[in-house]
């Protein structure tokens, strides 16, 4: 189905309802936008363009489709990530027939090979012939996971009904035929007990009758007989397919159908008689494409159609490259329905209430939806696909951009994704908002793109109205209230606070959220999920819910007469930024947290009231960039661990206003840079801050590197926490204004810090206590203490909901893991559930290692009376975070906890984090030496070493460099700057053309194969680009994706720069060749011509892991492959505090597995304690060495044999010249053959058959000729059966009757008589030669005889197969044929090689299908050839199983499911990368 959206129309907006909504579905009284349109209405975000970056939008999903103002609700809908791109370059001209009743039938060949039957109105007015295009793409390529998994197990159902009704018709044949045996064997035994009543009958005078009657007996008997055994014969075939239909039900699979496409031009009157492209889509798989929608791009009609098989998922279309690629645009998963929906749904409900209710924040606005959610790597983000929908932004207008998507950075604001991000906002004027990410509640998880400077990052909030609507929370009571009070719910109960979730920051240069907004919303979700609306939360809901109020603030200013398309992004991240609200009305309502909220809760009414104030004030529209230069350029200032609080306080700052002016300026911008001076006064908010108390600021154009000023802290009258201050700068002639930039500083206090014990006699007694526990005198709730070794500590924590309770512990400098064990000490109502309790460490936050890499985070309920133990890797030196969350849903009361922690050492790490540590064994040494220690306590030892699995490099063998794309996808657009500075122009002068930047695209092939295994059938492997790999908005380049096929261009699998892959089984055999396609992006030629060689590793999993042994003696280390002298590894071993052990890690002493070659690098882990998960791990690697083929060379010499040897090579060295002659010859004869050469093939093979007729290699060389010689004009009607004909006289030919080499009685007695082997101390060495040389010949000769005689049936198997019926004659020449072939062929492993195989499992079942008329029997055959015979004979035993499966009844259906899979092996068309 097909539909597109009325005209638009321009309607008023309603009042707002005098009664306001109990509950609200999408929050919008958090954040003023209620307040805001009671008094203006028609703020609601028209004429407000918003790009919503994610994974697609539903165009058909409720509230979706026209704004409050009637224009249609999305401006487009584009793929950006290229994931439904066909490739439309295939150009065909339709047949045009026209049928005896008068009717126009119009086909085309599409490029899946189905004929497809197109509409009339391909043909136009004048109903002549024209050109199209044709592509295919498979449904499933394009489907939702959630859909995808629906539509297969739906499928799956229906084909195994249709299955089973087969497999019942089948059972009930087989009984009816079993019934007539019984039945007939019922009669024949009663004919036989007639018969002997009538011979016991007086037979002295017998009529003539009588005397006749036995032989006409004997003849039913005969017919009887023959009954029976053909009753047999069926029997036994309908049990065959009993058992055959069982088998194939084991093996069923859903590739799933492909859809042709049919792409043309037609001019249309009105878009201005220019030529619009048009599209068919067999959305029913059948080729059938008479009725169905010719959809032209979005944009022109706004058409868009459901896919079929039940999906449900609805699409558009999309024409790039002049037609060379069409584009099926549908959405990858519900999340972007549900993100577009919250920030400006639009419901048509006559109750005002209810439209109020359900609406988006913003149903005014219109939609760009941009599908950045590349299906092909499980919705993940590309740089492609995040590039392309900013530059579509900037082509469509739009004012705001929402991207909730986000993912762990190394560096923020670095990298090309990153930069572009900066282009959008200061150079293209779009404002961008972001998820702040969904990583919390400990500090320092903020990810990108919320790290980055450029976007607006949003923390999610909730509301105590919101836990009451969104998740119908049971408000919290104590055991002492009244039943009364137990039944009361209110949600003011409870605190508003930031969910749990929501990722704080700072980030390691200091950077936090910038505002939070509500987190959770019942919001519209696409049709295909079967649901009108849907729940979630997370900072992704958050952040289109400020979008959105965003745009009612845009359009209410519009409304007030401020143009909004010049209404700078710095200007509305300030007025947002700048009223936001740090609490509710009574601040005990609401829990603040600036690292998770940032400045505080939007509010659109304060911000309105802002902008209209200070819009166009000096410096009011500017960005200012920070940097700390002493701090490698962070942007704020962050001191976290202790050893930081001990250093210099005093910071530098440097500031620089970010203008953007085009090259050559104008009047205008000179003016502006001239008169830009702004006078600073600096407000630090805290008083452990001290900066200057103003400065004056410029445009910095001269400098380049900003003004500065020095920031001093005093942090020692704070108490142990986390502590965040500002240093605003305020306009010092108009203060009301706020911060126009701010200096964010956080500074942690640990509560606790962990020293090892100082030096001390263990005679004198127990050790003193070193641990420094800071006072805590503003926070009576934290209870710190420490334990009597001075190491481990203790704490109670006092939780509330909503309140993340946090400790920060200075970690002893050697200490390698903690022990986390944590205990309930609050008493659990009877009727309330136990406390959901969040557990979340981060061990250190300095960047080099994300924090997803190395933290541990835990959901858990916490039962009174149990103890949860957890266990973290710690870095010495740095402040470990242990923060602890309640949950308010299941039980909102506060409850209470210890926890103790335990820091544990080895001593055998290096100055650096667990995660980068490593032990190699290099191929030539064979052992890696470390060791062990107990620095702080006695310490279990149990060392274990494995090898997991293998790395394997490679290069690639080619690359390809060209434009991303042939139209503005992949073009960056210049500045809003140059583009005004290009339109002013002098009075005559034309305005120039501003060019954008052209984004290159490169290709790189990558090829590789598996070599023969015998232990592992098949292994997992993964690809990856370690160098760029878990990079994407800091990646230095565009972005990655890689494509992995087998020789056959079957898709195997995706994968991308951020997220691994899933594992490939590959399989390991001959033929196993694959073939990897990686593709990435730069505006920089140059840079990609730089890493056009760069190096992938795939990633091997061993089917079985290999032991290392862990050795203390060096001397059983460095001899790893002895055995024999009692060596033991290092068991269970106790380390007192203070000793120390030398430790050595041999390499595998077992055989590594066959496919792993030198070069190779194993990879697997030690554990220093394999019972204790959190003790320390390294990663271990074994270089893999040359394989050894060493030889015993003390073994004596037979000199006699080394002569005998030399005369022989000396004997071969004076082989008949003429012979040499003549293989020659007929070398050049198969190469003839080759080249099609008929005349002087024959001229050529008369000669040698006159000079050598009886010669083996030329008699088989003529038999390949007849399979190949070019038929007569005269026999073309009967090709088939003349090739046989001339087939079975070259193979006649062969034998000694004739003249030729074999002689089929002396072969037969030769093999089957006992020929003992001669016996290698056999005497007679001229028997043994002669021996030796007639075995030879003989088997020669039966080699040859066997794949003469298999190719003299397979030439009447053709000629039978390509005639249905096949004549009489053929078919009795075929079988006799088969018979004389199984004189010689008893199996298909009398054969030679897999060719061979294949040929004689395809004419054996030939014979039994078309000669014995057994089609199941041939089935069968043919099913165990194609599973035994390795996959390169796949498809050749495929199309040979569909001809029998059509002689079968009611097996439609599977050859239909095997065509969508033989589509999936052997795909006819290519995705585009």
């Amino acid at each position: 189905m097909v539909m597109a959206t009325s005209p638009s129309t321009t309607t008023t907006a309603p009042a707002l309802p005098a009664t306001t909504p109990s509950r609200w579905q999408i929050p919008k009284d958090e954040t003023g936008v209620i307040a805001l349109r009671e008094n203006m209405s028609t703020a609601d975000g028209r004429g407000i363009r918003i790009a919503v970056l994610d994974t697609g939008c539903d165009l058909a999903a409720r509230g979706m489709q026209k704004t409050s103002t009637g224009q249609p609700k999305y401006l487009d809908f584009l793929d950006c990530t290229g994931d439904g791109d066909i490739d439309t370059r295939t150009k065909k001209t339709v047949d045009v027939k026209e049928e005896d009743d008068g009717t126009v039938k119009v086909t085309v060949a599409g490029a899946s090979g189905k004929k497809l039957t197109l509409p009339r109105i391909v043909l136009g007015e004048d109903k002549t012939p024209v050109e199209v295009r044709v592509g295919a793409i498979p449904l499933y390529q394009i489907l939702p996971k959630t859909a995808l998994n629906r539509v297969r197990a739906e499928r799956k159902i229906k084909f195994m009904e249709i299955h089973n009704t087969r497999v019942a018709k089948a059972q009930k044949d087989l009984d009816q035929l079993r019934l007539q045996l019984q039945q007939q064997k019922g009669a024949a035994n009663k004919d036989a007990s007639d018969k002997d009543k009538d011979e016991g009958k007086d037979q002295d005078t017998p009529d003539k009758e009588e005397e006749t009657a036995p032989e006409k007996e004997d003849s039913d008997n005969v017919t009887a007989t023959s009954s029976a055994s053909n009753l047999k014969k069926e029997i036994k075939e309908a049990e065959t397919l009993m058992d055959e239909l069982q088998d194939m039900a084991k093996s069923y699979s859903d590739a799933g159908p492909v859809m042709d496409v049919v792409l043309y031009q037609q001019n249309r009157a009105d878009s201005g008689g220019d030529a619009v492209w048009h599209a068919l889509i067999d959305l029913h798989a059948d080729g059938n494409l008479t009725n169905a929608t010719s959809m032209t791009p979005y944009a022109v009609d706004h058409q868009f159609g459901t896919l079929q098989f039940g999906s449900q998922v609805t699409f558009c279309v999309q024409v790039y490259e002049n037609g060379d690629v069409l584009n099926i645009v549908a959405d990858g998963g519900s999340h972007g329905t549900h993100v577009a929906g919250i920030a400006a749904a639009n419901y048509p409900s006559e109750d005002p209430v209810e439209k109020l209710q359900k609406d988006g924040v913003a149903p005014g606005a219109q939609i760009l939806a941009c599908k950045i959610g590349d299906i092909r790597v499980s919705t993940s983000e590309t740089g492609t696909g995040l590039i392309r929908a900013l530059i579509a932004a900037k082509k469509y207008k739009c004012h705001l951009v929402n991207l909730s998507y986000g993912e762990p950075s190394w560096q923020p604001d670095r990298g090309r994704v990153a930069q572009v991000f900066d282009d959008a906002v200061h150079k293209w004027g779009m404002t961008v908002f972001t998820s702040a990410g969904n990583d919390g509640p400990a500090l320092s998880t903020l990810g990108s793109p919320g790290a980055l400077s450029s976007p607006i990052t949003v923390g999610a909030y909730v509301s105590p109205q919101m836990m009451a609507d969104q998740y119908s929370t049971l408000m919290g009571s104590s055991s002492n209230s009244s039943s009364a009070d137990n039944d009361k719910n209110d949600p003011a109960e409870l605190p508003g606070a930031s969910y749990s979730f929501s990722s704080r920051g700072p980030t390691p240069d200091g950077v936090l959220p910038d505002i939070c907004g509500p987190g959770g919303a019942w919001a519209p979700v696409p049709t295909h999920t079967l649901q009108g609306i849907g729940q979630k939360h997370g900072t992704s809901m958050s952040s289109p819910n400020v979008c959105g109020a965003a745009a009612v603030l845009l359009s209410a200013l519009k409304e007030k007469g401020i143009d909004v398309d010049t209404f700078s992004p710095s200007e509305l991240r300030r007025a947002l930024k700048n009223t936001a609200i740090k609490s509710t009305a009574e601040e005990k309502d609401s829990v603040l947290d600036p690292f998770a909220q940032g400045a505080g809760l939007v509010s659109v009414t304060k911000a309105l009231d802002y902008a209209l104030a200070h819009h166009g004030k000096p410096g009011q529209d500017l960005a200012f960039a920070i940097k700390i230069p002493t701090s490698g350029n962070a942007r704020g200032i962050f001191i976290r661990d202790a050893l930081q609080l001990a250093g210099p306080m005093t910071k530098t700052v440097s500031v620089r206003p970010l203008l953007q002016h085009s090259i050559q300026k104008t009047d205008e911008e000179m003016s502006y840079l001239l008169s830009l001076e702004l006078d600073l006064d600096l407000v630090p908010s805290q008083s452990w801050v001290q900066c200057p108390d103003r400065m004056t600021l410029v445009s910095t154009k001269e400098r380049g590197v900003g003004q500065t000023f020095a920031v001093r802290m005093d942090p020692r009258g704070l108490p142990p926490g986390a502590h965040y201050a500002t240093v605003d700068a305020i306009d010092s002639k108009d203060p009301a204004r706020g911060p126009l930039f701010q200096v964010p500083i956080t500074v942690i206090i640990p509560h606790a810090i962990v020293s090892p014990p100082p030096f001390k006699f263990a005679v004198d007694g127990n050790v003193d206590q070193t641990t420094q526990v800071l006072s805590a005198d503003t926070d009576k709730t934290v209870e710190i203490s420490t334990c009597d070794n001075g190491i481990d500590i203790e704490m109670r924590y006092d939780l509330t909901p909503g309140a993340p309770s946090r400790r920060f512990i200075s970690v002893p400098a050697s200490a390698e893991w903690a022990t986390i064990k944590i205990r309930s000490v609050t008493p659990i109502a009877k009727h309330e559930a136990p406390h959901n309790l969040i557990l979340h460490a981060v061990p250190f936050a300095r960047g080099d290692l994300h924090n997803k890499l190395i933290q541990i985070k835990k959901f858990f309920p916490l039962n009174e009376g149990t103890e949860r133990i957890f266990h973290v890797h710690v870095k010495g030196g740095s402040t470990l975070e242990i923060c602890m969350q309640l949950s308010w849903l299941s039980n909102p009361s506060p409850a209470s906890l210890t926890c103790d922690v335990e820091f544990h050492s080895l001593d055998c790490r290096q100055p650096t984090f667990m995660a980068s540590q490593q032990l190699r064994i290099s191929s030539a040494t064979e052992f890696a030496r470390f060791g062990a220690g107990a620095p702080f306590r006695s310490e279990k030892i149990n060392p274990k070493a494995m090898l997991s699995g293998v790395f394997r490099t490679i290069r690639p063998k080619e690359y390809k460099i060209a434009v991303g794309s042939y139209d503005d996808r992949d073009i960056m657009p210049p500045s809003d700057a140059e583009i005004k500075a290009a339109a002013t122009t002098s009075e005559g002068e034309e305005p120039q053309q501003v060019d954008g930047t052209q984004i290159y695209k490169m290709t790189l092939e990558y090829s590789f194969k598996l070599a023969d295994s015998k232990e592992d059938a098949s292994i997992m492997v993964t690809p990856r680009i370690p160098s760029l790999f878990h990079q994407i908005y800091d990646s230095p380049i565009d972005s990655q994706l890689w494509v992995l096929e087998d020789k056959n261009g079957k898709i195997l699998g995706y994968g991308s720069c951020m997220h691994e892959a899933a594992a490939v089984s590959l399989a390991s055999k001959p033929g196993g060749e694959y073939k990897l396609t990686f593709r990435t992006g730069h505006p920089k030629r140059s840079v990609l011509e730089q890493l056009k060689d760069i190096p992938l590793r795939l990633t091997m999993k061993m089917g079985k892991e290999l032991d290392c042994p862990v050795y203390s003696e060096f001397d059983k280390a460095s001899t790893p492959g002895v055995t024999e002298d009692g060596r033991d590894p290092v068991k269970l071993t106790a380390l007192r505090r203070g000793a120390h052990c030398d430790l050595y890690v041999t390499r595998p002493t077992a055989k590594l597995p066959d496919w792993v070659q030198p070069g190779d690098v194993m990879y697997g882990k030690v554990q220093l304690n394999q019972k204790n998960e959190g003790a320390t791990t390294f990663d271990l690697f074994y270089e893999v060495p040359p394989k050894s083929d060493v030889k015993d060379g003390s073994k004596q010499k037979d000199d006699k044999k080394t002569d005998d040897k030399k005369d022989d090579e000396d004997q071969k060295l004076e082989e008949d010249f003429t012979d040499s002659i003549f293989k020659a010859k007929v070398s050049h004869l198969s190469k003839l053959r080759g080249k099609k050469k008929s005349e002087a093939y024959e001229a050529l093979a008369d000669e040698l058959k006159q000079e050598k007729a009886d010669n083996l290699p030329l008699l088989e060389e003529l038999v390949s000729y007849a399979k190949e010689v070019k038929v007569p004009d005269s026999e073309k009607e009967n090709e088939k059966t003349w090739r046989a004909s001339e087939v079975s006289k070259a193979v006649d030919a062969m034998l000694s009757s004739n003249g030729g080499p074999i002689d089929e009685t002396a072969i037969a007695q030769y093999y089957g008589c006992n020929n003992p082997a001669p016996e290698d101390d056999d005497d007679d060495e001229e028997q043994k030669e002669e021996a030796e040389k007639t075995k030879k010949e003989m088997g020669d000769n039966r080699k040859a005889w066997r794949s003469a005689l298999l190719t003299k049936a397979g030439a009447w198997s053709d000629a039978c197969d390509a005639t249905t019926p096949p004549s009489e004659d053929d078919q009795t020449t075929f079988d006799t044929a088969v018979k004389d072939m199984k004189k010689w062929v008893a199996a298909a492993g009398d054969l030679n090689g897999d060719k061979e195989k294949v040929r004689h499992a395809v004419v054996m079942a030939r014979h039994q299908r078309i000669c014995k008329s057994k089609g199941v029997s041939a089935l069968a055959s043919l099913r165990k050839a194609r599973k035994d015979l390795p996959e390169e004979f796949f498809k050749e035993l495929t199309e040979e199983i569909e001809k029998v499966l059509k002689g079968i009844d009611g097996m439609s259906y599977w050859l239909q499911q095997m065509k969508e899979d033989m589509d999936e092996r052997y795909p006819k068309v290519k995705q585009i990368l």
